[in-house]
């Protein structure tokens, strides 16, 4: 079975790769992987990669979105993004302690349809157990309109979706429990396109990295 070891760097909330040379973002939220290079190497494979997402971004417009409305400092630049079909048949093991990424070729290479799919999970919220997304490329999690009704507001934030734009959503303090890990943080609450998508994927909440990096080992598959 193939396996790599590959640095991992944890930047703004944000997850950067070093993949053959080229340092790369992290979105197992996207469907298709992207960038200024032609491919990326992963597990003793060059993959073939677009130079922009469905025409409706660059690698050049994602920094310029995340560095302008999320965390993701200046001196993050990287040249690719990652995604779902270079990551498809693969287990995905974080160790964020060592700043390791473990990546082996899963014996399970597909889930029968021609789209891989987000990695999936549970959590609980507010005391409610729900489906959750995890997302690499989400800095914040977010949470349903519904699931935040009777919620308190704490404040708003801004974030970047390439595909989506600039978000101002607002802010609700959630209890959580993911994975064993007990956490009370502010998620953000879903705009209505976002919500839709997260919906449209079977699940209430988008977990992102602001949650997952608090499991000290975390484990998704790639389908």
């Amino acid at each position: 079975m193939t396996t790599e070891t590959i640095p991992l760097e944890f930047e703004g909330g944000h997850v950067l790769l070093n993949l053959g040379g080229v340092r790369t973002f992290l979105d197992t939220g996207s469907q298709f992987s992207f960038g200024d290079v032609p491919s990326l190497r992963l597990l003793g494979r060059d993959h073939p990669i677009q130079p922009d997402l469905l025409g409706q971004a660059t690698i050049a417009s994602l920094r310029s979105g995340l560095q302008s409305h999320t965390p993701l400092p200046r001196s993050a630049v990287f040249d690719a993004l990652v995604g779902l079909d270079v990551l498809r048949g693969t287990t995905l093991e974080f160790n964020w302690s060592a700043k390791e990424l473990r990546v082996t070729a899963s014996s399970q290479h597909s889930n029968g349809s021609a789209v891989p799919h987000l990695p999936m999970g549970t959590i609980e919220v507010n005391g409610k157990t729900v489906t959750a997304a995890l997302d690499t490329g989400a800095w914040r999690s977010y949470l349903v309109p519904e699931l935040a009704e009777e919620v308190p507001r704490t404040g708003a934030f801004e974030d970047y979706n390439p595909i989506l734009g600039v978000l101002r959503p607002e802010l609700v303090r959630t209890r959580t429990v993911f994975l064993g890990q007990e956490q009370t943080l502010d998620l953000g609450v879903a705009p209505p396109r976002l919500a839709e998508l997260i919906r449209t994927m079977g699940a209430s909440v988008l977990v992102g990295n602001d949650l997952m990096s608090h499991v000290p080992r975390l484990t998704m598959e790639i389908f």
